[in-house]
This record gives structure tokens, sequence and C-alpha cells, in this order.
């Protein structure tokens, strides 16, 4: 069986490259600093990352999430 493993939650920019080894997927990209990270990191190691962006519908001020355009 091959598993394809998937990192969801809040994911900090310092802790990527912790994570950018092991994981196939990365959830809840919220922001477009983390999201230059996450390719930084992946660049180096010749990888191509594949993320889930977290989109922010609501307007509130207190949620995460990158800023809904259009």
């Amino acid at each position: 069986m091959i598993f394809k493993w998937h990192f969801i939650g809040h994911l900090q920019t310092n802790k990527v490259k912790y994570i950018i080894n092991a994981s196939e997927y990365i959830h809840s990209v919220d922001s477009v600093k983390l999201a230059d990270e996450i390719n930084l990191k992946a660049e180096a190691l010749n990888k191509k990352q594949k993320i889930l962006l977290e989109i922010k519908t609501s307007g509130e001020m207190a949620k995460l999430g990158l800023e809904k355009r259009g």
C-alpha cells in the first residue's frame, strides 16, 4: 500500500523545512509569504509541492486566509 501524506493545519514559515520532504500535500496555505517559503524550500529539493490555498470569504479580520479577489 502506498500512502500519500497530507499536512493539515496552520503552518508557520519557519516550520516549512520540517515538513516539505514528508508531505505530498500541504493544506491551508493562508498567505503569500508562506507560499513563497514553500516554493523556495521545494525548489531546493527539486520538488513540485502540491498545496491547497485557504481563501478568506467572510471578510472577518480575525479569520486567516488569502483575500478573495474578483
